[in-house]
């Protein structure tokens, strides 16, 4: 499901992608584990919403859903995506003004 909701987004079908996301998004918070709904599949979902969401601007739940994707994929021992959640959580706190040299590389 998830890569047929990138390939819509990806081909301009917003609308399309956006139902498909929203759809992902009920499955895994509901706990339908009909295939492969496990927690590193919900962290995945979690991680592609917030993506979206940065996407129409809306960095502030973006950051809620990364986080809890962080979560879980640190639960699951996936550490880059792990550390790719974490990385786009760095750059929304860029973006805001909000990050201090400690927190930024340079």
């Amino acid at each position: 499901m998830r890569a047929t909701t990138d390939a819509a987004l990806t081909d301009g079908d917003g609308a399309l992608g956006e139902a498909m996301l929203e759809r992902a998004m009920r499955r895994v918070t509901a706990g339908d584990n009909d295939d492969e709904a496990g927690p590193l599949e919900h962290a995945r979902v979690l991680a592609d919403r917030a993506n979206r969401l940065i996407t129409v601007g809306e960095p502030g739940e973006a950051e809620r859903l990364l986080h809890h994707a962080h979560q879980l994929f640190t639960t699951a021992e996936s550490t880059f995506e792990a550390a790719v959640a974490m990385s786009r959580v760095a750059d929304i706190a860029y973006q805001r003004g909000t990050t201090t040299k400690r927190q930024t590389c340079s």
